[in-house]
């Protein structure tokens, strides 16, 4: 087994309270999120198939509230957002927000219940699931791959900016296919 992050919430923590969940307060500042530093086994090549997929339980709807993303100031990678109109998924070209691009889904996800959100891609079509049906198709171009920390419940490696998810977030996953 490989220890790749460390999770050191500013608020209590454990499997018994939380249920093996992570946990961010309804006034999430920024600190209660997970930032794990760039490893190889998180990264998804540029054009490679992948899932991002977790169960997300908002307590609160911030207007930008990030399930996880990848990037920082200087690199944007990918990002994919939930919040009471739905969810996104983004993602940079080249590295920069200039090229971002994205694939939105419109529905309403009440607070204080399970959601399961998804998004992946498939050859070049990103889809965005929600309790395992389609609610987004788009095209997708090449992803820009750096070495960018990946961060859970909030909104890339940004001082200062605060997209953070208040709520729960459970069995986070993201799997990808290496075709080359």
């Amino acid at each position: 087994s490989h220890d790749i992050c460390s999770f050191s919430p500013s608020s209590t923590y454990s499997t018994t309270i939380n249920g093996g969940s992570i946990a961010t307060p309804t006034t999430n500042n920024g600190s209660d999120n997970l930032s794990v530093a760039h490893n190889a086994a998180l990264t998804f090549g540029a054009s490679d198939d992948f899932t991002v997929e977790g169960w997300v339980y908002l307590t609160a709807h911030n207007t930008y509230s990030f399930l996880c993303s990848k990037g920082n100031a200087s690199t944007r990678e990918w990002a994919l957002q939930v919040n009471s109109g739905g969810m996104a998924f983004y993602w940079s070209t080249n590295g920069s927000s200039s090229t971002d691009s994205s694939v939105t889904a419109s529905f309403t996800l009440n607070l204080n219940t399970w959601y399961h959100v998804a998004a992946t891609r498939a050859g070049s079509t990103i889809r965005l699931f929600l309790n395992g049906i389609v609610q987004s198709t788009g095209t997708s171009t090449t992803l820009y791959i750096g070495t960018s920390p990946f961060r859970v419940a909030t909104f890339m490696d940004f001082t200062g900016i605060s997209h953070c998810l208040a709520g729960h977030i459970s069995d986070l996953r993201v799997t990808y296919r290496d075709w080359e």
